[in-house]
């Protein structure tokens, strides 16, 4: 029988695990990335539905701007946080307006993340043609 120890078998264990810490760090950050923008392009898509909502309402009635406004904001993910605009620069038949709703300092939720991308504004913008006359 042969009792003496073999010298890399313990090496071999303690390698085995400093590759799995390392690996499952790199993935969990990975993953972590994959939560911050799914949630950054959700919330994008809700910022365009709210855009259109506002832009709906706005093709037929184009001068009622805090009508609009109120539409998009109701509408949107998050209202405290977001800002319409509206551009209309001719109210009648045939010409374009333009809503853009914008959520102010947007943040990521992971540690690593937002480490390099503190805050930014992320918006949505939708253009639609007046459908109706205005009425001076």
């Amino acid at each position: 029988m042969n009792t003496e120890k073999k010298p890399g078998i313990f090496k071999q264990k303690g390698q085995s695990l400093v590759e799995l810490a390392v690996g499952f760090t790199f993935l969990l950050f990975l993953l972590g990335g994959i939560v911050d923008l799914g949630r950054t392009f959700f919330t994008y898509m809700g910022l365009r539905d709210a855009a259109q909502e506002g832009a709906i309402y706005g093709s037929y009635s184009p001068r009622d701007t805090a009508g609009i406004i109120s539409r998009a904001q109701a509408a949107s993910p998050d209202a405290a946080s977001t800002v319409v605009t509206v551009t209309a620069p001719k109210t009648w038949a045939g010409n374009p307006i333009t809503v853009t709703v914008t959520y102010k300092n947007f943040e990521f939720v992971m540690p690593l993340t937002s480490a390099i991308v503190a805050q930014f504004d992320l918006s949505g913008s939708i253009t639609d043609t007046i459908l109706y006359p205005s009425t001076p």
